[in-house]
């Protein structure tokens, strides 16, 4: 600028000289269109960088738009999921109390059964052991009751061989004898079924 305004200064207060005036007409021209070119670069720098700016303004309010609606969508998504989350572990923990309330009543219908069930094996144990102390009284009773008619059997039967062996000891006699005692034994009580019976009277048949 300054060069323009001191061709423009020059121009109007030079001197007379006309080659000097030409030159500086040329140069003044020059100058001009030097600063035109500038001015055209310039402002075509400027409209580019303009362009450029508006394009990154552009991208960047995209963007911000893009990113906005991420976060919205992330956090619509966040909200859902923590919906679902708090829904599933509403459900797992009434699912939890349920069981726990079925296990809780299960094992006290345990409890009462297996009560019921000691209760009546007791009742059980203790009739069996009343019955079997009643059938062994009574089964002592008729082996004493036994014990008591063997052994006055017994008696009779040590008197009849005492008697026989005073009688005469004929053939005849001894067989009339040994036949009376063999009836005497058959018509002895017997005792209830035992191994201890039945061999001691099939020792006394063997002994016959």
């Amino acid at each position: 600028m300054k060069g323009i305004e001191w061709l423009e200064w020059n121009r109007w207060n030079g001197t007379d000289d006309t080659e000097w005036m030409e030159w500086n007409e040329e140069q003044l021209i020059q100058v001009r269109q030097d600063a035109q070119q500038d001015n055209t670069i310039l402002s075509q720098t400027l409209t580019q960088l303009n362009e450029a700016i508006n394009q990154l303004r552009e991208d960047s309010q995209r963007q911000s738009r893009l990113l906005c609606e991420t976060l919205v969508q992330m956090r619509e998504e966040s909200q859902r999921d923590s919906r679902l989350l708090h829904e599933s572990l509403v459900q797992m923990r009434e699912e939890s109390q349920r069981d726990s309330r079925l296990l809780h009543e299960s094992l006290v219908q345990m409890r009462e059964e297996s009560q019921r069930d000691s209760r009546l094996l007791h009742e059980s144990l203790v009739q069996m052991r009343e019955e079997s102390q009643r059938e062994s009284r009574m089964l002592c009773e008729i082996i004493n009751h036994q014990r008591e008619a063997i052994t006055e059997a017994f008696g009779d039967l040590r008197q009849l061989i005492n008697e026989n062996a005073l009688e005469n000891s004929s053939s005849s006699n001894r067989t009339r004898n040994w036949d009376n005692i063999n009836r005497f034994i058959d018509n002895l009580p017997s005792l209830p079924p035992s191994p201890t019976h039945n061999g001691f009277h099939n020792g006394l048949n063997g002994h016959n």
